[in-house]
């Protein structure tokens, strides 16, 4: 038996993903099994599945299905209100066929063939141990994580990086009929994407669940879906967007309402180079009905705009968000 902790649930799981002496005999064997040789792992990673440097390569180990990701209580069931009965369809009629590493994988190939410079895939498995553990290995990039230059940046630096970034997301941001295929389900109808609302007031969640399933979204196009400033890296040769793990069929706005309010943290220089000569007006709504369907919305609007329980309603999220972009209106760049 190469791993030796008992993994039964979140807390478990959260409690071992970084125990870099625990995974070795794992990642030991995963390296090996390629040819590649195994130094002792260097860095452990804060993430949800376990992800850690071992000299030129990065291992990631995707938590097994005993860590229960998806599942659904009966709280959060209940949570989900008057929705709850047709969510609850999702999984005998909509079959999520790809975990992380298959959706990584087929992600990471497809940005590099489009232009988008990322990680170099070199070998993908699994391990049949005491539980699957599905991995995928890249190359190191040695690279400065975005959210670490940030604040060091002039404001003629954020708008062209903010430009550029427009330019790299354009060529990503696009229809592919070969991911609806395998991982093409309605966001909007998977019950755990839903799950992290259950925080909020009851008569937001409902009405959040009416707006969102009465509205027409329009295109789904491949978005990344977690572009926080820890998955884009910048060296001498530019930016390298990184860990596709999120990768869903969604609207653009899923992916633009990430990208001002939480990788931008609503900067008006980031901004004005991304969206360009957008109004205030645009720029709110795409927040908020970005925030409204993403898989991280509830998490990004109590880490960036408000705590879960002054959002009584989407108009109270809306002027809270105008707020934000006061900044944007006023500033002249």
């Amino acid at each position: 038996m190469l791993f030796e902790a008992v993994i039964e649930g979140w807390d478990s799981w959260e409690a071992t993903y970084q125990d870099k002496t625990l995974f070795a005999p794992l990642v030991r064997e995963m390296l090996e099994r390629h040819g590649l040789r195994y130094t002792g792992i260097d860095k452990a990673f804060h993430a949800s599945n376990a992800v850690f440097l071992c000299g030129e390569y990065i291992v990631k180990i995707a938590a097994p299905e005993e860590v229960g990701f998806g599942d659904i209580s009966e709280e959060e069931e209940e949570s989900m209100g008057e929705m709850s009965a047709m969510l609850m369809q999702f999984k005998e009629d909509d079959a999520v066929c790809l975990g992380d590493i298959e959706t990584e994988v087929f992600a990471t190939a497809r940005a590099n063939r489009l232009g988008v410079a990322s990680m170099e895939l070199i070998a993908e498995g699994t391990v049949e141990d005491k539980y699957r553990f599905d991995y995928l290995i890249t190359r190191f990039i040695k690279g400065v994580p975005f959210k670490d230059k940030m604040e060091t940046m002039t404001e003629e630096e954020k708008l062209s990086f903010a430009k550029e970034l427009r330019k790299t997301m354009a060529l990503f941001n696009t229809p592919s009929e070969d991911f609806k295929k395998i991982r093409g389900f309605d966001i909007l109808r998977d019950p755990s994407r839903h799950r992290r609302w259950s925080i909020y007031p009851q008569s937001f969640r409902e009405e959040r669940m009416r707006h969102v399933f009465s509205k027409d979204y329009g295109e789904r196009v491949m978005v990344h879906g977690d572009l926080n400033g820890g998955n884009i890296l910048l060296d001498d040769k530019g930016m390298y967007i990184i860990d596709f793990a999120d990768c869903v069929l969604a609207p653009v706005i899923y992916e633009h309402a990430m990208i001002a309010v939480e990788l931008f943290s609503f900067d008006p220089y980031l901004l004005k180079g991304f969206f360009g000569d957008i109004s205030r007006e645009e720029l709110t709504d795409i927040c908020v009905e970005g925030l409204l369907i993403h898989d991280f919305g509830a998490d990004l609007v109590v880490s960036n705009i408000a705590k879960a329980e002054k959002i009584e309603s989407i108009k109270t999220l809306r002027e809270l968000i105008w707020n934000k972009l006061e900044a944007f209106a006023v500033q002249k760049v």
